[in-house]
């Protein structure tokens, strides 16, 4: 009698388990992912900061981490640490865009191969930017009109949504925009940071920053509506996440707070819960950064994570709260950009932060003139640019003609060059769209700037030594050494 209640007893545990979960059934996982932005401009994180209504509903709905953090203030160096759940220095992709990519260790794979081989459909829209070969097929879908939505009747989904409104790339202005903003512009609800100069030109770049936020915030609204349309919110885990700081000077290539404590909202719907140790509508203070995705995502997808991993799942079955709540180290690394070499370290643990150097004479302030300042240079110094590079190319041309013989004249210097020496026509094409874009921002096309060269030598060397000066003066006022922060 006993054992005959005991079975039915085990019996009903199990229908009532089936009526939310099937045992065999996977949540599908989302990535929802903005460029260039900490959590410091946003006013989920922030009273002041850009208002995002959006993450503000997700994140009533799931849990927001006041520490998350990217492992490096670059997008392919925080990429390949987000795909691999590896350190970068470790396997060598730390450097952002280097001439050639590195070979992943045999015992690592990108986080999609992993899913994959557990029936998973993995789509990514749409940068990949990773620093390693990728081998075989990474992906079934990668582009920018990669979706979820082509993947076969009740197969589980990853899939990765990139916005792209906050980077950079979004944040350059002309003077005449600035002049127009200015006059137009409240700018008195600005606030700019102790360390940012309190001018209506920040103010102006801070709040176009802000309306960025907005914008993109209104496109993740739209995206997440098609979602919920499509009845997938309720076995859709959401992860929002900002990939690195900021675009602000002391945010984008530097290992400070605003570099690297990025905005991060998990949702997870109800029928998923007990793979979620946080309480609905909370935050927590626990550290995770971007080596923990791998192993997190590995765990809520019922996959083994494989040996060799730097992360720490803080998601799914048997996760201890009170042991992941423990966590309170991240780890920061800062190497190639765009424009500069660095060899930069940092650890937080809880409050304090330590920063290493380990090249002070690469001074940052100058590259952040040069970023910040950009437009103005562009407007003010294009044209001795130009003139001091057609200078360089008359001379290697009138060369070539000396040797050769085979140009006709100096208008089609640039083109017959390059067929000449490669026999590669897509060099002359770009050789023309060089002259056609010369010529739209000038005024002028390559043969007068080559014939003003001569004319106009004073000039150039009084511009030279005076652009000289005026860099010199902006590096050496920017001369700072910072070696340990301490974080509030």
């Amino acid at each position: 009698m006993k054992t005959t209640n005991f079975f039915v007893l085990l019996m009903s545990f199990f229908l009532l388990q089936s009526c939310d979960f099937k045992s065999d059934e996977k949540p599908n996982i989302l990535w929802i992912v903005t460029e260039d932005n900490s959590i410091h401009y946003m006013d989920l994180y922030k009273s002041g900061g850009a208002e995002m209504p959006t993450i503000s509903q997700l994140a009533n709905q799931g849990v927001v981490f006041n520490n998350a953090f990217s492992n490096a203030p670059v997008c392919s160096v925080a990429r390949s640490t987000i795909i691999t759940g590896v350190y970068a220095p470790r396997i060598g992709t730390q450097y952002h865009r280097k001439m050639s990519m590195v070979k992943l260790p045999e015992h690592i794979k990108p986080l999609p191969t992993y899913l994959n081989q557990a029936g998973y459909y993995t789509s990514n829209n749409a940068k990949e930017d990773y620093n390693f070969i990728k081998e075989n097929k990474v992906w079934d879908e990668s582009s920018k009109k990669a979706s979820y939505k082509n993947r076969k009747e009740g197969q589980p989904f990853f899939h990765v949504q990139n916005f792209h409104n906050t980077h950079e790339g979004q944040l350059h202005f002309n003077s005449k925009k600035l002049t127009s903003a200015l006059e137009t512009n409240e700018l008195d609800s600005i606030m700019p940071f102790p360390f940012h100069p309190d001018t209506p030109t920040f103010r102006y770049t801070q709040s176009l920053y802000y309306n960025h936020h907005k914008d993109v915030d209104k496109e993740m609204g739209k995206f997440l509506k098609d979602l919920e349309d499509e009845g997938l919110m309720d076995n859709t885990i959401i992860f929002y996440y900002g990939d690195h700081g900021g675009v602000l000077p002391r945010s984008k290539g530097y290992l400070y707070e605003t570099g690297l404590n990025v905005p991060m909202v998990v949702y997870v719907p109800e029928k998923w819960k007990h793979q979620n140790p946080f309480k609905i509508g909370s935050r927590t203070s626990t550290f995770v950064d971007f080596v923990d995705l791998v192993p997190t995502v590995l765990s809520l997808a019922g996959v083994n994570i494989p040996k060799g991993l730097d992360g720490t799942p803080f998601l799914g079955k048997n996760i201890d709260k009170t042991e992941i709540e423990k966590q309170n180290i991240t780890f920061g690394y800062a190497d190639r950009f765009d424009e500069k070499y660095d060899l930069v370290r940092s650890v937080r643990k809880g409050k304090y932060k330590y920063i290493r150097n380990y090249q002070p004479f690469n001074v940052d302030g100058i590259y952040n003139f040069y970023r910040y300042k950009m437009f103005f240079i562009f407007n003010n110094y294009f044209n001795y640019i130009v003139i001091e590079l057609m200078k360089k190319f008359l001379l290697i041309s009138a060369s070539f003609i000396f040797l050769t013989g085979y140009a006709q004249s100096v208008a089609l210097l640039g083109p017959t060059y390059s067929i000449v020496k490669t026999g590669g026509i897509q060099h002359a094409l770009v050789g023309k769209t060089i002259d056609y874009g010369i010529k739209n921002q000038t005024g002028k096309d390559v043969s007068t700037h080559l014939t003003d060269t001569f004319e106009d030598e004073a000039k150039i060397q009084e511009c030279k030594i005076n652009h000289s000066n005026n860099l010199d003066k902006v590096f050496f006022n920017s001369l700072q050494e910072i070696d340990c922060e301490i974080t509030k």
